[in-house]
């Protein structure tokens, strides 16, 4: 037995043995490395919280509404990427980068609102990790390098999203009329390059200006809004119509940047009127004074860009007149039994702003 504690010493470290045991207690000294347990522990990620109300309008998504996705499988699709992420909300773009020098690719998934990246976010990092072609998303982040620069939505992407978030019942467009400024000849004595033609191609330029209204059924207002365009073609006619309808077109594209979508959880979307001013009162008289409707030019395309802008843009026919003459035709009473048709016509002359006729014609069949 010992009276006294006796220590030893052992690879450095210090043995100390009670009179008590034949036991050894190991005193491990402080400075001595030790293993870390947190390398084991799952990062975890805390849950951003959706918005309560979001505003959205027309322009190209933020980087609070774009993800990021890294370490995709090269053989990884857009449509890959719009299965497993479009169930999270309406999504704007999605755009793949390839790495020449690796068979790994990034991604951009765009959503138009910022509570859909956010949900998309938080499922993955807390629910259940997102997966592509059965594979699970290494890294999905809020992109961080994304320009905030307000650059407009082109306008057939425009059209898809306020049927999507309003539904294409709750708002309509309509022509109220044209306004002629100019149609001359003109003399094309080189191409496109500026390389001198052998003959000169005689052309005709139209410039018409559009007054449109849009009209929202939810919170009945309707806006007003105008813009120009400018058509060319051998044909004086097709020179006119194509004018009247990139004008037509522009002035659509102008009442987008007039208003915006208001989104409550919990409620429908509602349309919002950005510019008080475009509020329609049906007293407006449309002239060929472009300072009377707020015309601005910024937002027309160049010529060139309208033509070919244009051709993808849906336009209705029938509705551009040249002799500004709209016909409403209804047949009423119709019956096998009957000697009598009864035809009701709305005669509807673009005179002036008030100038329509109503015409009952009674046509008996011998």
């Amino acid at each position: 037995m010992y009276s006294h504690q006796q220590k030893q010493t052992q690879n450095g470290v210090d043995i100390a043995m009670t009179p008590t045991s034949s036991s050894t207690i190991m005193t491990i000294p402080s400075s001595f490395p030790t293993q870390s347990t947190q390398s084991n522990k799952m990062k975890i990620h805390k849950t951003i919280p959706l918005k309560d109300m979001e505003l959205f309008l027309f322009t190209i998504p933020s980087k609070e509404k774009t993800l990021m996705l890294t370490d995709l499988d090269e053989n990884t699709t857009k449509i890959d990427l719009e299965k497993a992420f479009s169930v999270f909300g309406l999504i704007y773009d999605i755009v793949v980068y390839k790495n020449k020098n690796s068979k790994q690719i990034l991604g951009l998934i765009k959503y138009c609102l910022e509570n859909s990246a956010i949900s998309a976010l938080n499922h993955h990092n807390s629910i259940e990790k997102i997966k592509i072609n059965g594979k699970e998303c290494s890294s999905v982040v809020l992109s961080s390098f994304k320009s905030d620069k307000p650059y407009e939505i082109p306008f057939p992407k425009s059209l898809q999203i306020i049927n999507h978030l309003l539904g294409f019942n709750q708002w309509s467009t309509e022509i109220d009329r044209f306004e002629h400024e100019y149609t001359r000849e003109i003399l094309l004595e080189t191409d496109l390059n500026g390389i001198p033609l052998q003959t000169p191609i005689r052309k005709y330029e139209s410039k018409w200006y559009a007054l449109v209204y849009c009209t929202f059924k939810q919170i009945d207002v309707k806006i007003s809004t105008v813009s120009h365009g400018v058509g060319e073609d051998s044909c004086k006619i097709e020179a006119t119509k194509n004018s009247k309808k990139v004008a037509v077109s522009n002035a659509r594209k102008l009442a987008f940047t007039k208003i915006g979508i208001l989104i409550i959880n919990g409620q429908s979307p509602i349309p919002c009127i950005l510019d008080q001013d475009s509020i329609s009162d049906n007293s407006n008289k449309f002239n060929s004074d472009c300072n009377q409707y707020m015309f601005d030019n910024n937002l027309i395309q160049d010529n060139d860009e309208q033509h070919q802008d244009e051709q993808q843009d849906e336009f209705e026919e029938n509705e551009i007149h040249d002799n500004d003459m709209e016909f409403d035709i209804s047949i009423n009473n119709i019956d096998d039994n009957q000697d009598e048709l009864q035809v009701d016509v709305d005669v509807d002359v673009d005179v002036d702003a008030d100038a329509s006729v109503d015409i009952d014609v009674d046509i008996s069949i011998p």
